[in-house]
Order: structure tokens, then sequence, then C-alpha cells
């Protein structure tokens, strides 16, 4: 398995001594399924990096329903976005769907480190360059795909996440209901069963 320095290391190339001042702020902690991280509201203090388990990102909408924006899974990076980088009030809520070990650092040991090394601070612009890109390319895919096949695109590109994850969770993230998620997943499992036939 890789270690969380490992893991940065893909995102942006760090110095020896970088990533051992990097190693010795990360704090590396077991959380029990239905914490939550982090509430509309707080400020996001802290960046996670799941080492094990599952998370999801999710707002509240004007009619009081919960809406799943974001999944996070092994090697994934767990913030706001938007309130950890700017240490303003979240609009979001994370939340662990499943017991998880996270590798956590709090916003002001990042910024300390990104004083004193060029690679880290370009480390934390690639995270930040991330979340956009992220979003752009689901924005499209909810505007350009039906419910079959963004939930063919979703299984195919988060695979453990399509079986780990509740139907609600996954069905709002689709921008569908849970009802037609069940009946586009039978109907593809039906398709899966004729073909094998």
């Amino acid at each position: 398995m890789k270690t969380i320095i490992e893991f940065l290391q893909e995102i942006y190339p760090l110095t020896d001594a970088s990533a051992e001042q990097l190693q010795r702020c990360f704090e590396r902690k077991h959380y029990r399924a239905a914490t939550v991280l982090l509430k509309a509201g707080e400020v996001c203090k802290k960046l996670y990096f799941v080492e094990k388990g599952l998370a999801r990102r999710f707002e509240i909408n004007e009619h009081g329903e919960d809406i799943t924006s974001n999944f996070m899974a092994e090697f994934d990076i767990i913030q706001s976005p938007s309130s950890f980088f700017s240490q303003k009030p979240a609009l979001d809520n994370i939340e662990l769907l499943e017991n998880s070990t996270l590798w956590e650092i709090y916003y002001q040991d990042l910024k300390l480190l990104q004083s004193q090394y060029n690679d880290i601070a370009m480390l934390s612009l690639g995270i930040l360059e991330k979340v956009p890109q992220r979003y752009e390319h689901r924005i499209r895919q909810l505007r350009d795909l039906t419910t079959k096949e963004y939930y063919n695109y979703f299984t195919a590109v988060f695979p453990t996440v399509a079986v780990r994850a509740q139907i609600q969770h996954i069905a709002t993230y689709l921008g569908t209901t849970p009802n037609n998620l069940s009946r586009v997943r039978k109907e593809l499992l039906e398709l899966q069963l004729g073909l094998n036939c």
C-alpha cells in the first residue's frame, strides 16, 4: 500500500527534507462510520487523506434535501475546498460512510510549511487545482449524459464506491432519485444477464 508521502509525490515531487517535515505534521487517526468531519457553517481546519474508508461531501438544499456532491475513497483528499483554503465557513458537510483511517494535517501547519518549502507550496497548488477540474467534469457529465450513461460512467470510474455507498447517496450525486436509479440498475442487470445466456 502507498504511504501518504508516496501519494503526495504523485501530485507534486517533494525533496527529502520537505517530505520529512510534511510527514511530521500529518497525524494518522481512526474514525467510526457516521463521524461528521465538518458541518456547514464551520471552518474546515484540516485536510484529510484517506488511507482506508469512504466519505462523502454533501449539502442540504433549500427544500431540506440531502445532496451528495462528492465521494472520497482510498487515497482521495477530503476537504471543503472553498472553506479550507479561505478559512471561511463551509457551505457543505463531510461525513464518513465507513470506519476509516485518515491522515490529517492542520491548515496552519500546512501554511507554515508552504512558507518554508517551495515544493510544498506547489503541492498545495496541485491539490487546489484538482478540485475545479473534478467539478467541471462532473457538471459536464450531469448535463450531457442520461442517468443510465452517467451511472455506467460512475461505476467504471468509481467501481468500489458504486458498491460501498448507499443508493440514495449515489442517486443524489448522479442528479436523480433512488427509485429512478434502482430502475436503471435493474435494467442494466437484466441486460447483463441476457448477454450472459
